[in-house]
């Protein structure tokens, strides 16, 4: 708070003027002439000045006439009376010169000479700490000083009366130190100026700062709590201290500072109870998971509070971003599927789920579960041939959300039975040794070999003498006794089906 008065500087200015009376002998005697006032002194007030003088004697009932001017031997024209030997004005000018003479009036009025003139110049005296702050967290404040004239001293104290203070040079700022402990301090200042005069104390000129030196942080927590807010969820967070005027703000994971705004509702400063809030939608874009709210504020005074969590964790859960899925037939048994990468960054995993009807949902159990977030593709084998398979891609995060992606389908081929391969054979020292051609078919699934008492019968009949599933081991030999033998190399694919070779004899001695 500051106080300002406009200051009348006070120069004393001696003006003579000599009054006599020219008179010849006269049949009464003259009246007594009213009495001189004398020691008229000027004092300056926070809003008015205050002229008070002495007389050389007193009259019952005189009374006193208050003149100004604006030159020393200007015309005087009245300013007021008094029935004291006090008179005080609000109505001067600042920044103007004015002269002033008293004059004593008995009761049957008659008016005595002037006083001697005393002058004053109106103008602003002031005192500002720290440019008009109203915070400081230090001590030392420099306070800043406006006079209309030079000055010579001054003093400074925070004591009105400045019990304890010492006259020094006058400057236009000086450094200061407040006394210690927080709350309001008030800093008083008068002057002594190169005329002689001064500043009453009575009528300092004073500036107040609010000295703050800590700030703390209550609590920190969110309403609602204890649930898993989501995109569009309104959610209101709440920092609480004791003071007003600051600068709060929280921040969680995706949001680095959300500004709050004081909350005067919530709020009772009567006990120190100053509550800081806003209402915050949960964008689409934000995940948290057990997540702290950590508050952060700063006082009116510059002042920086230790940081402090909430005791409830934030937890946002958003659904995953659906991934696109593609679907393309490779064989009579397989299809692949492929699909864009999840761009979610709790991400846990893909569940791909198929039907035999485009109603694919994960009500199912799904036919693979994929935790790598680079995986991208996958083929689905053992399939039907000739055969429209529907398939859905889940993406599942780390609480359990998940969000599907468009329905693909492929149909797989119609499976024509593998080529047969060409068979030949040798008999060397008893031991039979057989080759053929590979095998041409990319549903590949084994070589079989057959022996036979003669060429006529069911290969479906007898069992292998050799399963080979290499595709690229096209020999094998057999041991068998003396006789005629027949040997058949059946290709098999991978959905069951089969082509014999030619049958070839073969006679062991």
């Amino acid at each position: 708070m500051k106080r300002t008065i406009g200051l009348l500087l006070i120069a004393l200015l001696a003006s003579g003027c000599d009054r006599y009376i020219e008179s010849e002998d006269m049949s009464f005697p003259p009246p007594e002439e009213p009495p001189l006032p004398v020691s008229l002194k000027i004092t300056h007030l926070p809003d008015v000045i205050r002229l008070d003088w002495q007389a050389t004697d007193t009259i019952t009932g005189m009374r006193f006439r208050v003149y100004h001017a604006d030159s020393l031997d200007g015309a005087y024209s009245l300013l007021g009376t008094a029935s004291d030997f006090t008179y005080a004005t609000g109505s001067l000018s600042s920044g103007q010169r004015y002269y002033f003479k008293i004059s004593s009036v008995t009761p049957e009025g008659l008016e005595g000479k002037m006083s001697s003139a005393v002058s004053t110049i109106v103008g602003v005296v002031s005192a500002v700490i720290n440019g008009g702050d109203k915070y400081t967290n230090s001590r030392d404040v420099t306070i800043s000083f406006v006079v209309p004239l030079p000055a010579l001293l001054m003093q400074v104290a925070e004591d009105e009366s400045f019990a304890g203070a010492h006259w020094e040079n006058f400057s236009v700022s000086k450094l200061f130190r407040l006394s210690a402990g927080d709350g309001t301090k008030s800093v008083y200042a008068r002057f002594r100026f190169n005329d002689g005069s001064e500043t009453d104390s009575a009528a300092a000129v004073s500036d107040s700062i609010i000295l703050d030196t800590h700030a703390r942080i209550d609590s920190v927590y969110f309403v609602p709590s204890g649930i898993a807010l989501a995109k569009d969820s309104t959610v209101k967070f709440y920092l609480t201290t004791d003071e007003t005027d600051g600068s709060a703000a929280v921040s969680f994971p995706g949001v680095s500072s959300l500004a709050l705004v004081f909350d005067e509702a919530a709020s009772d400063t009567l006990i120190g109870r100053c509550v800081y809030s806003i209402e915050y939608v949960i964008p689409g874009n934000i995940e948290a998971v057990d997540a702290p709210l950590l508050g952060r504020f700063t006082d009116a005074a510059g002042n920086v509070a230790m940081p402090v969590t909430s005791s409830e964790l934030l937890n946002i859960s958003n659904p995953p971003t659906p991934v696109t899925l593609v679907a393309v037939a490779e064989s009579a048994s397989g299809i692949r599927l492929n699909w864009s990468q999840s761009i979610d960054n709790d991400f846990a995993a893909y569940q791909i789920y198929r039907s035999i009807t485009e109603d694919v949902s994960n009500t199912s159990s799904p036919i693979a579960i994929i935790s790598s977030k680079s995986t991208l593709t996958f083929v689905d084998g053992g399939l039907d041939e000739s055969t429209e398979y529907y398939y859905r891609i889940y993406v599942y995060d780390k609480t359990g959300l998940w969000a599907p992606s468009n329905v693909a389908s492929a149909e797989t081929y119609i499976n024509e039975p593998p080529h047969a391969v060409t068979l030949s054979g040798r008999i060397d020292g008893g031991e039979v040794t057989l080759s053929w051609t590979a095998g041409s078919d990319e549903d590949f699934e084994s070589y079989r070999m057959y022996r036979a008492a003669d060429s006529t019968v069911a290969i479906s009949q007898i069992a292998p003498l050799e399963i080979i599933s290499s595709k690229l081991q096209t020999t094998a030999s057999d041991s068998p006794s003396a006789g005629t033998y027949y040997y058949n190399v059946a290709v098999f694919d991978l959905q069951g089906k089969w082509t014999p070779s030619n049958w070839i004899e073969i006679i062991v001695p």
